[in-house]
């Protein structure tokens, strides 16, 4: 998850906690949250950025259509490119699924590629990624540098968020 427009950090927490408290979602798992510039084109100031792993009880398209339905209630737009975002959500892989109907590949397809993605995701996910073969870390080890990433707050309990709440 990441947001650079208004209360980032109330960007991620409402999106954590809408997903923590589904009753589709078992144990989670939040990283810290980091601050890292904006790339590949997208405007607006510095984002932060978090990762959120643990057991989903449903399919695929539900937990999509869950992203999707948070993002809009957090006031992002529909079409991104380019443009700050109060929150965005990518789903980086769910099991072994290699797409999502509605054209979503899986793995997500350049998080190899982003540091702001890959140190995140190397605080909770410790095994290969399915369909790369590779863990976060060795992926974070072979990425291209690209500026700044910066961890700003710890990495909460399994099961609680960044303020200590539990689920």
């Amino acid at each position: 998850m990441g947001s650079n427009l208004g209360d980032r950090y109330e960007h991620l927490m409402s999106a954590a906690v809408t997903v923590g408290d589904d009753i589709r979602t078992g144990i989670f798992e939040l990283s810290s949250i980091y601050a890292s510039s904006p790339r590949e084109g997208v405007g607006g100031g510095d984002f932060l950025n978090c990762a959120m792993t643990g057991k989903w009880t449903s399919d695929a398209e539900d937990l999509l259509e869950l992203c999707r339905r948070i993002e809009l209630l957090e006031g992002s737009e529909t079409v991104k490119k380019g443009s700050p975002r109060s929150l965005d959500i990518d789903l980086l892989f769910l099991g072994k699924a290699t797409s999502i109907p509605g054209g979503i590949v899986l793995p997500h397809p350049r998080m190899h590629l982003r540091d702001f993605v890959l140190a995140p995701l190397s605080e909770v996910w410790r095994g290969d990624i399915p369909g790369l073969g590779r863990t976060a870390v060795e992926l974070l080890a072979g990425c291209p540098p690209s500026g700044h990433i910066i961890r700003v707050t710890d990495r909460p309990l399994p099961g609680t968020y960044w303020n200590g709440r539990n689920a």
